[in-house]
């Protein structure tokens, strides 16, 4: 029902699927969300800030403009960023997930802790090691794990029904057509844009959640 209210695709331009929403908008409206359910407005500010929309929005060719945000706008692909590794939190420098091109396809390595929203079947922007430079590939993560892809549960619940867990690539395959390009710096360039929009979205989601206290 969110999604065809448009709910996920609220950042999306009107030619992939979304109404194309400024972020002061976007913004004003998580706090109305984070009165009636902080979960949902949460979802909607990893999904739409620091999850695979900012990142291909922003940075994406037109090609994967096409292929990927119509999906992510209609919500029938929610997503994620996997940037934080278990020796590389504050330190993003840190990295050691790396990916190796063979072929047509990157092949993926590493383990990938704390990820918000991250469920077989979702679409992830990984921050990754390739030719020992931070770059960003999506991930469509498959339907189920297998033995190229695991999901490492910790218990942890910060918001009901986002799934914060662990991801371990074990030689998983993503085609070399799914790597961002930036003209400027490398793939943390992207991560702290989609960062910097997630920290204001986190402050107009906790902005309702108070009104609704109070």
């Amino acid at each position: 029902e969110l999604g065809g209210a448009g709910y996920w695709g609220l950042l999306v331009d009107k030619e992939y699927g979304g109404p194309g929403s400024p972020f002061t908008s976007f913004a004003s409206f998580l706090s109305r969300m984070g009165q009636v359910d902080p979960t949902i407005g949460g979802l909607a500010s990893v999904h739409g800030c620091i999850g695979a929309v900012d990142p291909v929005r922003t940075f994406g060719s037109e090609d994967q403009k096409r292929r990927f945000l119509p999906e992510l706008a209609s919500g029938r692909s929610l997503s994620a960023f996997a940037l934080t590794e278990p020796g590389a939190g504050s330190d993003l420098t840190a990295l050691k997930t790396r990916a190796v091109l063979q072929g047509d396809d990157y092949v993926v390595n590493g383990e990938k802790l704390f990820i918000t929203n991250v469920v077989p079947g979702r679409t992830v922007g990984l921050v990754c090691l390739i030719d020992d430079s931070p770059a960003v590939l999506i991930c469509e993560l498959p339907k189920q794990e297998d033995s190229n892809f695991q999901l490492r549960k910790y218990g942890l619940y910060a918001l009901k029904r986002t799934y914060n867990q662990g991801i371990i690539f074990k030689d998983f395959r993503v085609p070399r057509g799914n790597l961002l390009h930036v003209e400027r710096g490398n793939g943390l360039t992207i991560a702290y844009h989609g960062l910097n929009l997630g920290r204001i979205a986190l402050c107009a989601g906790a902005a309702g959640v108070m009104r609704g206290m109070l």
